[in-house]
Formats: structure tokens, sequence, C-alpha cells
């Protein structure tokens, strides 16, 4: 498998909760992974802006003795940010995330923009607005993702937000499954998805066919047209990560990642294969 593509195959730490970022990082290496994707948050994460440098740099060594990229950093920093109900203000909690991205090499942040009710321009405003308080377009560094999630913003409302903002460090996680799950029609979005996609986060459903609501299965036995998404997007052309969304903190009874992490990286080929060769 020599493609650009799966060259940059990444898995979600929230596929073993409760682990540590440097086993995170042998773990990708074991399974044969090129980058794992890492969380943010203040508990029950692998970082947390109380992070050492020490214990930085000691990751980052990690990831340099293994060979293993960390493909992004899922924050939980949320768009638009409400300063009433945080301490901190959006510039300092923002930098920081971008510094210990930084430190550790890894490229691409993701955040979350919600844009489900009220007036969605004006949502869209202040989030761009926030953002670019943070990202300063001038300059290199970090890029900010922004992934569409069936209960809070779609494709559609965040390549909006990313033409709103007009900074080339906003970039987008694309997320099929729950544009399956809302029924949104992200093929006219086409050129834009091609454009601003950074990451295709492969996550397969089967959807209760009353609600928006879904559960997991593992990548090929549900119902989400992976292969044609990943074609939407460039398919071999596409240079981003592709990374597994195995979300077991949240599902508990999904298979243990010693049975998904190989399984994927032994289907993904299937599920792309007809994309990937052309």
């Amino acid at each position: 498998m020599s493609s650009s593509v799966i060259n940059k195959l990444s898995y979600t730490t929230m596929a073993i909760p409760g682990i540590t970022g440097g086993k995170a990082v042998r773990i990708a290496s074991e399974y044969g992974y090129n980058g794992v994707d890492l969380r943010y948050a203040e508990e029950n994460a692998e970082i947390s802006g109380q992070s050492s440098i020490r214990d930085l740099k000691e990751l980052k060594n990690i990831c340099v003795n293994e060979g293993i990229e960390i493909s992004s950093i899922l924050s939980y920093l949320q768009f638009p940010y409400n300063h009433s109900n945080q301490p901190a203000s959006i510039a300092d909690i923002g930098q920081r995330i971008l510094e210990i991205a930084a430190l550790l090499g890894c490229n691409l942040v993701r955040v979350f923009l919600h844009c489900n009710k009220g007036n969605n321009n004006k949502i869209l405003a202040t989030a761009a607005e926030q953002i670019n308080t943070i990202l300063n377009p001038k300059q290199n560094g970090p890029e900010m993702l922004i992934q569409n999630h069936r209960m809070h913003c779609s494709v559609k409302q965040i390549l909006e937000l990313i033409e709103m903002s007009s900074n080339s460090r906003l970039g987008l996680v694309f997320s099929p499954d729950h544009c399956f799950c809302t029924g949104e029609n992200y093929k006219m979005l086409a050129n834009k998805l091609q454009k601003y996609s950074r990451q295709f986060y492969v996550a397969d459903v089967i959807k209760n066919e009353r609600e928006i609501d879904a559960h997991s299965v593992l990548p090929g036995k549900g119902q989400v047209p992976l292969k044609q998404a990943f074609q939407l997007i460039g398919g071999a052309r596409f240079g981003g990560w592709v990374t597994f969304k195995w979300e077991k903190i949240w599902e508990p009874e999904l298979e243990d990642y010693r049975l998904a992490l190989p399984y994927f990286i032994n289907h993904i080929e299937t599920i792309l294969a007809s994309k990937l060769k052309t």
C-alpha cells in the first residue's frame, strides 16, 4: 500500500479510553498506522493545559522513536465561544492549544462549531471573528479544523464559515457518517470539499429510521457510502489524513481496539481500493 493516502492513516484515541499519549503512539506503530489523533482536555485526555514542557517533549521523542505522527489534536474548544461561561479568553485558550500542537509537531487542531439553532448568519459571523483572533492568516502554524456533526453543524455551514473567515489556516474534517444521519446532500459541495478538507474521518453506522441517531459498526458493515464520499474529496489525490473514527469511549459496547484497529488496516483497501488506483 504505497498511496499517499494509505501513508497517512491514523486512529483516534477514543478507541482506547484511558490511554496515555505515549501508549497510543506505540499502539499506532504496533498496528501499522502512520499517525494517531490525540485529545486535549483538562480531564480524561492525553494532553491538557497543565501538560509540562518536559512531558510534551517526552511525548514528541516517543513519536520520533516510533516513526509516528500526531495527525491531529482534538480539543473541545467550541465556537461561538461563550465568554460568560469561561474564565479565560478565547485567545489565551486557543493560543495555548496551538502552542502545544506546534511543540509536538502537529499541524492540525480540531474544534467544534455549534450552529444548529437561532440566527445562523450571526452565529457564523461571531465564530469567524473569534477564530480570527486566534489564527493569524499572515503567520504560519497549525491549522484549525471543524468537523461536521449531526448535533452541531453541517458541512455546508462549515464551508460558509471558512469562506466568511477568509483564513487559510481554517479547514474541514469531513465525516460522512454525520451527513448520512442528517440526510445532508454534500455532493453539490464537491469542489469546496476538495478545497478545504484536511482530514477524512472514517466511520460507518446503521441508522435508526425514525431518528438522526445511529449506532456504530465496523467500516463496510453499515450504511454509509464511504467509497463515494472519499471519491468526492479527491480519491487518490486527497492529501490529508484518513482517520479511523472508533469512539469506544462513548459506545463501550463496540469491539475492542485489538480487533478494530487491525480490521480497519486490513479493510481500508476494500473500502477505498477502486479510488486509490485512479
